[in-house]
């Protein structure tokens, strides 16, 4: 497997997408500030990216953040600052 080909974060149990629509640095960042809103916490923050949002129209993180990073990061920063509407 080519690094191009490479799977972004397969140990976070999250589903396996093509490379290409997120980049590694991207899901290195959303994963990092999801286990920072967990106080470090990384099985909460990977329940959290696998369970239903429904600021996300009730789908999982996990799954919004390929097509769309930036939901998923204002999403995290909107619960780190209490803000839930």
């Amino acid at each position: 497997m080519t690094p191009q080909q490479k799977q972004p974060h397969p140990d976070k149990n999250g589903p396996s997408h093509p490379e290409g629509k997120i980049s590694n640095a991207d899901a290195d960042k959303i994963w990092e500030s999801a286990i920072e809103l967990f106080g470090g916490n990384e099985a909460l923050a990977r329940d959290w990216m696998n369970t239903e949002a429904m600021a996300l129209d009730w789908r999982k993180p996990i799954d919004v953040m390929v097509d769309d990073p930036t939901a998923v990061m204002d999403l995290i920063t909107r619960v780190a600052y209490g803000v839930y509407t």
